[in-house]
């Protein structure tokens, strides 16, 4: 399996787990073991052989007394089923042994020999009712045949029925035990089945005085046989060129793989079918400063959950790397107060801090309340290795691709209206920031003055049809009545977050900066076990509620650092490099 590297977002259908981890569901099968298995296939090869032999007699003598060639033909069809039966009595026989010094492996591979056998021997009996029909409608039949008999026509809806049971009834042994070569003899009773539908009309249409319609069904019956032959063919011979397991058990598998508890990435995993049986190879990686005994431990577990949920599985090979210190590790900062202080200054100790987390394998990305952009203000120093956490989590957005990977917008209505709530109540604001577009709310007048052009009309016509972000700026005392009051009228619809001393930032209710990083985290396709959030404002709660590690910086408010679950130095003494040190003694 080929762990993708560089596409940041699976869109599937997917469980998730409390714990974060990626699962789909498994269903749940029977094991049985290889003495149950060859048990199985021995019972129905039995069945198989009496059923054919009564057939073919019971067929043979309708035919004679019946004066049916096209029966007698099909009597001496199913006895040649009983040829097959013995195939699958062999190559299950063979396959079952135990491994020895010269097959360290077993010998599961002599079943698709035998598939391969019945796959031919069904082609041919294909290719032989084709070619019989292809001859009577080139040659024309015979119009002073003797026209058979009734018990003829008995013997054909007899043996329909009773080939088409047969081949249900080894379908599902089939299945069961995941034998190709029994799958291989359902098929040749089904192929018995078609042969004695084309039997049944050719009887028919003797009868009815239309002998033409024998051949027509005997060709169509031939191609519904090669089909069936070549299916069975080719999934033997894939089973012995050692071909992978569909792309759905691989993903089953790294799901159950990466569930296990110390794996933090899945760094391989190779599948080879073996016969029916599947061997599997995982390279996974753990933390590199755990003991043997643990590290063997985890293999174990792993081991042991791919056995356990897959029975094919005969032989499953895990090898454990060392990962790097911050494999598994997302970390998204806000920026202004938090990963930057004064003027947007950025320090040199950490982009070194940063360079550091991401080169360890972490996984580094900003949470900020501006457009995703801003992040190119220090492309030059560092780069983030995740899509970035715009607007204050309404907007998820990866900068590789240049495309949005999931947003949260306001409905442009419901903004309309609080901003004209705010323009006739709150007449202390400084500044409307719709967004992130400055409006001076001085150029807004009530809508009654102004009827004819309505200068929020115009405003909110230029914005576009999506609104993520909308800032109120005023003074500090303004802001917290303000939010008390928007809160009680609007906050079904919005919410209210203050940032720096005098802002109030209002965005869609189910929406954050929190919000987006768990979206992250659970469809980013990389294995993330653990999220760090660190902030300084109220709109950076969420953040840290949301992470598994909250951080507030030593400048935060009061009320930020009550919520987070660490508090670190000031984002004027490298808050990030802090954080990155804690994080580094924290797991060794």
């Amino acid at each position: 399996m080929t762990v993708p590297k560089k596409s940041y977002f699976i869109k599937e259908n997917i469980v998730i787990k409390e714990s974060g981890f990626v699962m789909t569901r498994i269903e749940k099968k029977e094991i049985l073991s290889d003495e149950k298995t060859k048990k199985v296939a021995m019972q129905v090869s039995t069945v198989s052989i009496v059923v054919n032999l009564l057939l073919s007699v019971f067929k043979l003598l309708a035919g004679i007394i019946g004066k049916s060639g096209a029966m007698v033909s099909d009597a001496i069809h199913s006895a040649s089923d009983v040829f097959s039966s013995f195939i699958v009595i062999i190559g299950v026989s063979l396959a079952g042994k135990e491994s020895d010094e010269g097959h360290q492996y077993g010998h599961d591979r002599l079943e698709c020999v035998a598939a391969i056998i019945l796959a031919v021997v069904l082609l041919i009996t294909g290719a032989g009712i084709g070619i019989d029909g292809v001859n009577k409608i080139i040659n024309g039949t015979n119009g002073n045949q003797t026209i058979p008999g009734i018990i003829a026509m008995v013997a054909a809806i007899i043996s329909i029925a009773t080939k088409e049971w047969m081949y249900w009834f080894t379908r599902s042994a089939a299945k069961k035990i995941n034998s190709g070569a029994v799958m291989a003899d359902a098929w040749h009773h089904r192929s018995d089945a078609l042969s004695s539908i084309g039997a049944l009309i050719g009887i028919i249409g003797a009868r009815s005085g239309f002998p033409i319609l024998d051949p027509i069904a005997s060709v169509i019956i031939c191609l519904f046989i090669a089909k069936a032959a070549y299916e069975i063919f080719k999934d033997a011979i894939d089973k012995m060129v050692d071909k992978s397991c569909d792309e759905e058990v691989e993903r089953k598998m790294a799901d159950i793989i990466l569930s296990q508890k110390g794996v933090v990435s899945l760094d391989l995993l190779h599948t080879r079918l073996f016969g029916a049986k599947i061997y599997v190879d995982v390279e996974i990686a753990a933390n590199g400063n755990i003991s043997l005994y643990k590290s063997h431990a985890i293999a174990q577990e792993v081991h042991d959950a791919i056995e356990k949920n897959f029975q094919e599985v005969k032989h499953c090979m895990v090898h454990v790397n060392p990962a790097p210190k911050f494999k598994g590790y997302l970390l998204c900062s806000d920026c202004d107060g938090t990963l930057t202080y004064g003027e947007e200054v950025l320090s040199e100790e950490n982009v070194k801090a940063i360079k550091y987390f991401q080169k360890e394998g972490g996984i580094f990305t900003l949470a900020t309340g501006r457009f995703p952009e801003y992040a190119d203000k220090f492309k030059d120093r560092f780069k983030v290795n995740a899509p970035i956490v715009a607007l204050n989590g309404t907007v998820l957005y990866d900068k590789d691709n240049e495309q949005i990977i999931e947003k949260w917008p306001m409905a442009k209505e419901d903004c309309y209206k609080l901003v004209k709530y705010v323009n006739d109540n709150w007449t202390k604001v400084w500044e409307y920031w719709i967004n992130y577009t400055v409006h001076d709310s001085k150029e807004f007048k009530p809508l009654e003055s102004a009827p004819g052009d309505g200068s929020l009309e115009k405003l909110f016509d230029s914005i576009g049809d999506e609104v993520f972000k909308i800032l109120f700026i005023q003074d500090e005392e303004v802001t917290v009545a303000m939010q008390k009051d928007l809160k009680e009228k609007f906050g079904n619809k919005f919410r209210f977050d203050t940032s720096w001393p005098n802002g109030l930032e209002i965005q869609r209710v189910d929406s954050g900066k929190g919000i987006a990083v768990e979206y992250l985290k659970k469809h980013f396709n990389q294995h993330i076990h653990t999220t760090i959030g660190v902030g300084d404002q109220e709109n950076d709660i969420s953040l840290l509620q949301n992470c598994d590690i909250g951080y507030a910086v030593g400048n935060a408010k009061e009320n930020v650092k009550k919520l987070a679950d660490r508090v670190t130095v000031p984002n004027t003494e490298n808050a990030i490099k802090a954080i990155i040190e804690d994080l580094d003694k924290q797991n060794y």
